[in-house]
């Protein structure tokens, strides 16, 4: 038991309005509050923990943010007020604020623990502890990976001292990295078998909840009314169906997926394979070049191959496909696939080698590639609805269900306006494979670039074989790289 730090003075309860109060006596597992600015999250969440801290002696809660300067500027300053804790000797002092422990500690045992998750990394330093309250304020700026480590040590912490069911509290707005998993969760109720639905519950607050806000600020409430449509939406009316942040605000279903898409039958086209590998996940996928498209014909993704795998995968797709291995005129892949290995002097690309893969090195340029995407799914909006699909010039046909899903879904990095965000890691896989290409094509010749292509059916196909150096090279020149259809 912890020893009595100070004496047990009572807290001052500030008031509050009936969706915090909802918010704070809910006894479900997952409450997540908010959805729009001004709903008052923050003084929520300084509540519910003085509440808990007075209620329930020696109950342990984690307060986390994404940052130690929003959570200290948010809520280390304000409970340090509320709670009475900047003067040692002030006799109103509820709890006291450990600095090196980064903790608020009360007479009864009840801790407040101050944290922060920067990345994923920094998720992983949670794993093993035990809290039996978690709360994330500004969930969706956490990815998915990061809510599920801190599900894991919601569980009861030892300390508590009267019956008390775990529980976890979020609060945030529409967008940012964690806007899937929260809207699917909280606003679509899509749940996984393992998941019960009863244990989920969203409070919906708006700043016009807010009653402090509105009879004292209303000139805030008129800057919410006069943002921009898709932001207004998104801050003032709490739209899940509306956020800012995506970095490929160009893709539209409508005008770049094909459904029972097919190659052109003239075979007017050139042929690649453009990969991203790890032990993760392999993401790679098949592309034809045509005079006026980029079609993104078919993928593989799958995780957890070896080399060999691999290299199986992809000869076994091209078999499938109805292709030969030469008819292929690159397999792409990054560059840091011919870092040299201290151990063995080779590099990942020779092991391909080894397994019948030879790859051809691409760029990683990030900016680059992703701006050549961009430009490539740009429509020409001026033009009649009827005409526009056909104005934007890379297509994804259905099939290449990962890339359609991971592709909208990226984020622009804040720091960076030309580069998406690395996380979620699991959506960069299939559009890292893509930009590849893009930045393989970047640095094509245009004369490669231009090159002709004749498909032909097989007993064609096996005269020109056939046939003498100087006829191939005839036919070659007139018609471009000749396949078999």
């Amino acid at each position: 038991m912890m020893a009595r730090l100070i004496p047990e003075n009572p807290i001052e309860f500030p008031n509050l309005y009936p969706k915090q109060k909802e918010f704070v006596r809910s006894n479900k597992v997952y409450v997540c509050y908010g959805g729009a600015r001004g709903g008052g999250k923050s003084f929520a969440v300084d509540a519910l923990c003085m509440i808990y801290c007075k209620m329930f002696p020696g109950i342990q809660i984690l307060l986390v943010r994404r940052t130690y300067k929003d959570v200290f500027k948010n809520h280390v300053i304000s409970l340090q007020l509320k709670l009475h804790c900047t003067i040692d000797n002030d006799p109103k002092r509820a709890a006291k604020w450990s600095k090196d422990e980064g903790s608020f500690i009360f007479a009864n045992g009840s801790r407040i623990v101050i944290g922060y998750c920067d990345n994923e990394n920094d998720a992983l330093h949670y794993q093993g502890l035990a809290y039996d309250v978690v709360i994330l304020e500004e969930a969706t700026q956490f990815t998915e990976y990061q809510f599920e480590i801190f599900t894991e040590i919601v569980r009861p912490s030892g300390f508590c001292k009267v019956p008390f069911k775990p529980r976890m509290r979020l609060t945030c707005n529409p967008g940012g990295v964690g806007h899937e998993w929260v809207k699917r969760l909280f606003i679509d109720k899509n749940y996984k078998d393992t998941e019960n639905p009863n244990d989920y519950q969203m409070i919906h607050a708006k700043v016009y909840d807010n009653e402090f806000i509105m009879n004292n600020d209303q000139n805030y409430v008129k800057r919410l009314e006069n943002l921009p449509p898709e932001r207004r939406a998104q801050m003032l009316d709490g739209d899940w169906n509306v956020f800012s942040g995506l970095f490929f605000i160009e893709f539209e279903e409508r005008y770049h997926v094909i459904y029972d898409g097919r190659l052109p039958r003239d075979g007017n086209y050139n042929l690649y394979i453009s990969l991203d590998y790890g032990l993760d996940m392999l993401a790679a996928y098949f592309i034809a070049i045509t005079p006026y498209n980029v079609l993104v014909f078919d993928e593989i993704y799958e995780p957890g191959l070896i080399i060999s795998q691999a290299a199986h995968k992809i000869r076994q797709k091209i078999e499938d496909l109805g292709f030969q291995y030469d008819d292929f005129t690159a397999i792409l892949a990054p560059d840091d696939l011919w870092n040299t290995s201290q151990e063995n002097g080779r590099c990942k690309a020779d092991i391909w080698s080894d397994y019948g893969i030879n790859l051809t090195k691409s760029k990683r340029d990030r900016s680059a590639g992703w701006l050549a995407i961009k430009e490539d799914l740009a429509v020409d909006y001026s033009l009649p609805p009827e005409e526009r699909k056909d104005s934007c010039k890379l297509k994804i046909f259905s099939k290449c269900v990962n890339l359609i899903r991971c592709l909208p879904k990226l984020q622009t990095d804040p720091k960076n306006s030309d580069d998406c965000m690395k996380e979620p890691h699991e959506l960069t896989h299939a559009p890292d494979s893509l930009r590849t290409f893009y930045t393989y094509w970047l640095s094509v010749p245009d004369e490669i670039k231009n090159q002709k292509s004749l498909k032909v059916p097989k007993e064609v196909y096996d005269d020109y074989l056939n046939a003498s150096d100087e006829v191939r090279e005839y036919l070659e020149n007139k018609y471009g790289k000749i396949f078999c259809i």
